[in-house]
C-alpha cells in the first residue's frame, strides 16, 4: 500500500480513466417450459452476482416457438441486462437424422437414461 492506495490502482482523482466493465454472454437454448419457475434462480445465482462484480451482461436466447414461448419475455425483466432473443420453430432445426433416429428409438424404448 502507498499512502493508504494500493499500488499500480487507477483512481480516478489521479487523472486515469477507469476501464470499461468486462462483458459477459449468458447463452440460453430449448425450450421455455419451466422458465417461469427458474428466472429468480437465475436472477439470484447468476446475474446479480456478475452485475454486482461490474460486469456488462449480455443474455442471449434461442428459444423454440411453442405453447410456453412468452415465458422468453421474462427475460426482459432481468435489470441491467441486455438480451437478444431469437425464437425459432423446431422444424428449422437441423439435425442429422440418424441422431434424431436413434434418440427417438432409444427414447421410446426407455434405452436413454439422464
Amino acid at each position: 500500500r502507498d499512502g493508504g492506495k494500493e499500488a499500480g490502482a487507477h483512481f480516478p482523482s489521479q487523472g486515469r480513466v477507469p476501464r470499461s466493465p468486462a462483458a459477459v454472454a449468458v447463452y440460453l437454448f430449448g425450450q421455455m417450459r419451466t422458465f417461469n419457475r427458474t428466472i429468480c434462480s437465475l436472477r439470484r445465482h447468476l446475474i446479480m452476482p456478475l452485475l454486482s462484480d461490474g460486469y456488462r451482461v449480455h443474455i442471449f436466447a434461442a428459444v423454440e416457438e411453442d405453447n410456453t414461448v412468452a415465458d422468453a419475455q421474462l427475460l426482459h425483466t432481468l435489470p441491467q441486462t441486455v438480451v437478444h432473443l431469437r425464437i425459432f420453430n423446431k422444424s428449422a432445426v437441423p439435425i442429422p437424422q440418424q441422431c434424431f433416429e436413434l434418440l427417438t428409438k432409444g427414447w421410446s424404448k426407455g434405452v436413454l437414461r439422464a
